[in-house]
């Protein structure tokens, strides 16, 4: 098993930790209202980051958000493959 997990399980998980922010619903909006994501992304799950495109296909329908992926060496917190940064209109 990878740092993604390969399996569903650890996707959903990092699937849950996207909705539990609920910062969009907090303001009023939705993933419709997203304009551009930035993915931080560690080395050691590298290879696995085109597996994101099946969690983000779940959210975004039709209109994608343009997206920007940044190697770092480390996170924050080490037991995090990916940070995940969305940017939203609000009007």
């Amino acid at each position: 098993m990878g740092p993604f997990g390969g399996k569903q399980k650890k996707r959903k998980s990092i699937e849950k930790k996207i909705v539990d922010m609920k910062v969009l619903e907090k303001a009023g909006r939705s993933c419709d209202d997203v304009i551009k994501t930035v993915n931080y992304i560690t080395p050691q799950p590298l290879l696995e980051y085109p597996k994101t495109a099946q969690v983000r296909r779940g959210y975004f329908k039709g209109n994608y958000p343009a997206a920007t992926g940044i190697v770092v060496h480390s996170l924050l917190r080490p037991d995090w493959p990916i940070e995940i940064d969305l940017l939203a209109v609000l009007e």
